[in-house]
């Protein structure tokens, strides 16, 4: 089924049982700003295991990540440990004609930078400083120690969204606590993930 050539998995395949973290764990949910009726999410969600759903948190604004990952905390402390939780962010995702984050730059940083390429930048800038508040709340609750930690991108930049210098069809991935230690060198892709982790 993977990699799909020219469409998302939720378009024709979404009611399929998909093997998935979430159904390894009694306690699992997916926390999301869009409505669930965005990308089949609700019926996604079952199909690969989640026990709950938490949606319709931030459609849009320069605030949505912060109410995601605020919201992300707060369910985090509810559940019976072990548990599996995924968050679905929204500023890095695709077009970058207008930042819709607040410019936070030194006057004149990247002022000859294409466009796109500033107001991606300020998207990374700004979703890297609401991780760090969700990363900080779960330090305060203790659960950074105990949790392993993923962040991934669901998919690649899309060509047209940025200039040609700062496309790569890579994914990034960072994995925070892993009890391994060694650091893979090669390239990586969506496909990779689920095994990976």
């Amino acid at each position: 089924l993977l990699p799909l050539k020219s469409e998302a998995l939720v378009f024709n395949y979404c009611y399929k049982p998909f093997p998935g973290l979430a159904r390894a764990f009694e306690n699992s949910v997916e926390v999301i700003g869009e409505d669930a009726v965005v990308w089949s999410h609700r019926a996604t969600n079952e199909a690969y295991g989640f026990r709950g759903l938490v949606d319709k948190l931030s459609e849009e604004g320069e605030d949505g990540d912060s109410i995601i990952f605020r919201r992300a905390a707060e369910v985090a402390r509810t559940l019976p440990e072990p548990f599996y939780m995924e968050v679905t962010t929204l500023t890095m995702h695709h077009p970058y004609a207008k930042s819709g984050v607040p410019d936070n730059f030194p006057a004149g940083f990247g002022d000859t930078l294409d466009p796109r390429d500033r107001n991606y930048l300020l998207r990374v800038n700004f979703f890297d400083r609401q991780l760090g508040a969700f990363l900080g709340a779960l330090r305060e609750s203790g659960l950074y120690e105990r949790s392993l930690i993923v962040l991934a991108s669901d998919h690649d930049l899309n060509p047209i969204s940025v200039s040609e210098a700062m496309y790569s069809p890579d994914i990034p991935v960072m994995i925070l606590n892993s009890p391994r230690t060694d650091v893979p060198d090669g390239r990586f892709r969506q496909i990779d993930l689920y095994p990976t982790i």
